[in-house]
């Protein structure tokens, strides 16, 4: 999976914000029941190469891969285990809301999909876990009979 998140500020400024975000983050963790297990991050220039093991009760879900950053975006590659692959192509197929209503009169929706806060994120899967129960039963269903290999 690839991200590319835009910027305007200098180089130097964005690494040493991504650096203190992810030291907070490998400290603190997500909160709640998800718990960040062996985290590591390692800067070469401007980019970051990290790892970490994300564990929910009996279900652990390693993670790595790299956040690039040059003069206007900020790119961020991670290798996705099946299980989040699956997740992440189940949300898709989810219709994304209409914009708001003066977007639509003026046809001026954003060409970059907007990237919510994790708390955002959150409100969304659960959103969706309330109004269609089935589709996230079926998704769990297929994670543990292994059919998103």
């Amino acid at each position: 999976m690839t991200v590319i998140i835009p910027h305007h500020k200098t180089k130097q400024e964005v690494v040493a914000s991504i650096d203190d975000a992810a030291t907070k983050l490998f400290a603190s963790g997500l909160g709640g029941s998800v718990a960040i297990v062996d985290p590591k991050k390692d800067w070469s220039d401007s980019t970051m190469s990290f790892s970490l093991t994300g564990k929910m009760g009996f279900i652990s879900v390693p993670l790595a891969g790299t956040v690039a950053v040059d003069d206007a975006n900020v790119t961020v590659e991670c290798d996705l285990p099946p299980m989040l692959k699956n997740f992440l192509t189940a949300a898709t197929a989810i219709p994304a809301p209409p914009p708001p209503p003066m977007q639509q009169e003026l046809g001026n929706e954003s060409p970059v999909p907007q990237i919510g806060s994790f708390e955002q994120n959150v409100d969304r899967a659960k959103k969706i876990a309330r109004e269609d129960p089935k589709a996230v039963a079926n998704v769990v269903k297929e994670w543990v009979a292994g059919n998103g290999k």
